[in-house]
């Protein structure tokens, strides 16, 4: 059976993760986290905070935290598609690399503290980290990656019809390689379901205008083809939809 993407199951995998994390010695995640924004609202997160404050450990500063969907950001201000836009005490942090064009959709993780000038708790720093949308909350680093799992996800079904399955990695973390460290926008493995050939391919998204990225393919690039084979898309590939057709020319095995 297909597993079924959506909001909903995204959000409840989150909420399994936030009990496995701890936010203080001996206080889980799931103690004090949301994923929507009714909670701020109706002043639940201050009152949750309040309550768990009286026995929280001395050494640190009671504090809860909201994973929100949002369409945009904009200053201090969180725009999310069913509600009131939230503010934050100080500006929204998103990922920003020079030449790299980012968009919504977003996850919004919040920290709620104290902050003396509400006299109380309120919600005091942001991150929106852009995900591919709503249904996977696959972080990307651009808007050129999300074009780019697209093709993969499609190359993925189309596979899956030719006997192939394919597991699609995002690395959220640096790879150590014999030539240094390396970070590939994604790692695919397929494998035949006939044969049970397998076949490691690490794609790189070449979606950027900056210069200092062009001089950089030098060093990354060998490091990532210590990896698996090294496949690029560019714009002109994708532009042409032409992207999912050279993917499924190497992982069709």
């Amino acid at each position: 059976m297909a597993y079924e993407w959506s909001i909903r199951e995204e959000f409840a995998a989150l909420g399994r993760a936030a009990g496995k994390i701890e936010i203080a010695p001996g206080v889980e995640l799931a103690r004090a986290f949301w994923t929507h924004a009714r909670p701020l609202e109706t002043n639940t997160v201050y009152g949750t905070l309040r309550a768990l404050a009286t026995k929280w450990p001395k050494t640190h500063a009671p504090q809860g935290f909201l994973a929100l969907y949002a369409k945009s950001i904009k200053g201090n201000e969180i725009h999310v598609p069913d509600g009131d836009p939230v503010a934050i005490a100080t500006r929204v942090q998103s990922p920003s690399i020079r030449g790299n064009h980012i968009t919504g959709p977003y996850i919004v993780l919040i920290v709620a503290g104290e902050y003396p000038e509400a006299r109380g708790f309120a919600p005091l720093r942001a991150y929106a980290q852009p995900i591919y949308n709503g249904r996977m909350f696959v972080p990307v680093e651009s808007d050129f990656e999300r074009r780019a799992l697209r093709a993969i996800l499609h190359t993925q079904r189309e596979l899956h019809t030719c006997g192939v399955d394919l597991a699609i990695n995002k690395p959220l973390f640096d790879t150590m390689t014999p030539h240094g460290p390396c970070r590939p926008d994604f790692i695919l493995e397929a494998r035949s379901r006939v044969t049970g050939e397998l076949r490691t391919v690490v794609v790189e998204a070449m979606g950027f205008d900056s210069e200092d990225y062009e001089a950089a393919k030098g060093v990354t690039h060998p490091r990532m083809a210590v990896l698996g084979d090294l496949v690029t898309l560019d714009r002109s590939e994708m532009d042409q939809d032409l992207a999912s057709t050279k993917l499924l020319r190497v992982l069709n095995i």
